[in-house]
């Protein structure tokens, strides 16, 4: 004997008119509050906190330097350690121990400012080199953690580091074209107070 189905797959109108109007029911009364908790509040808090951690490191950071200046020698690297340990602050309150991936490429970024300082034929392109490997180190992070969270929390502060070491390196191009010397790299104080402040 040959049965048919085909009367029993035609969806149900009905039932799915129900469902809809009891969801729109109860979207419409508790949409907003649903809202509320499960997204404007815990946003505005995330918000708050972070700003919170970056004016408190901001104020220690200016108490710190109001500090030095009543010093009758005032030591430039001492403002530039507490530039650098204010930023640093920043950075492990605000992604946590992923913030020391980005100190470690701050540090392979200034050994390479050495290491092309050696070689005088690449002195005069050191911008073009450090654009080269941030553009490298950054699609290597790209692609090594391109699906962990820990990447998602740290890119953006490796872009500006990136944008940052850039900077510095094409003003040091400039410096090395305008005098026709070796390259002057920063000192370790002024490089990582820059970077990171």
């Amino acid at each position: 004997m040959y049965l048919s189905y085909y009367n029993y797959d035609e969806p149900l109108d009905y039932a799915e008119e129900e469902y809809d109007t009891i969801l729109e029911e109860n979207l419409s009364i508790n949409s907003w509050t649903n809202l509320c908790e499960s997204c404007i509040i815990p946003s505005t808090m995330q918000i708050i906190w972070y700003m919170a951690v970056l004016i408190g490191f901001s104020l220690l950071c200016r108490m710190g330097f109001v500090f030095c200046y009543h010093f009758p020698n005032k030591k430039e690297w001492l403002l530039h350690l507490i530039s650098t340990s204010a930023g640093c602050g920043m950075l492990i309150v605000a992604v946590g121990t992923n913030s020391f991936l980005i100190i470690f490429f701050a540090i392979i970024s200034y050994s390479i400012f050495h290491l092309v300082n050696l070689f005088s034929p690449f002195r005069k392109n050191i911008g073009v080199i450090m654009v080269i490997c941030t553009i490298l180190t950054q699609h290597c992070f790209e692609q090594i953690w391109k699906r962990q969270i820990a990447w998602q929390m740290i890119k953006g502060s490796i872009m500006v580091v990136n944008m940052k070491i850039i900077s510095i390196a094409f003003e040091m191009e400039q410096t090395v074209l305008k005098s026709q010397r070796g390259i002057i790299v920063p000192n370790v104080f002024s490089f990582f107070g820059y970077i990171f402040t």
